[in-house]
Parts: structure tokens; sequence; C-alpha cells
């Protein structure tokens, strides 16, 4: 799920870990939060949208610090 315009999130009332994907307006990927635990938070300064992702998936996916995301229809 691709939220905008966002810089943190919680886990709060969650039953399940997530990965989190922080990205700046140019989709570039600014910090990954792998496995972030329920009733937990995470942030990152200069952020403008969250991508949540079930939790392995920036591994699965090879999502790393540094890439630039980009999405097709």
């Amino acid at each position: 799920m691709l939220i905008s315009p966002c810089n943190s999130v919680h886990t709060i009332g969650m039953r399940y870990p997530i990965d989190i994907v922080y990205l700046n307006n140019k989709n570039k990927v600014l910090k990954i939060q792998r496995n972030l635990q329920p009733w937990r938070s995470s942030a990152c300064r200069g952020a403008t949208q969250v991508l949540e992702l079930a939790a392995g998936n920036t591994d699965n996916k090879n999502i790393n610090q540094g890439d630039t995301l980009s999405w097709q229809d």
C-alpha cells in the first residue's frame, strides 16, 4: 500500500510485521524498515511517501536504500 503524503507509520493494533519503504517525492528509497513488529512506530525525515509491504518483500523484491522505484499500470 502506498501512502502519500506520509513520513511515519505505526503498527498499533496490527497482528503481523510489515516492511516499510520510505520514499522522497522522486520515488527514491531513503530508508527501509524491515520486519516492523506490531505495536511499534517508525519515521524518516525527508520522506514524502511510505510503501507498506508484507514482511520479507523488500528482500524478495531486492529493494535497497538509494534505489528509485517506478510503477506500471
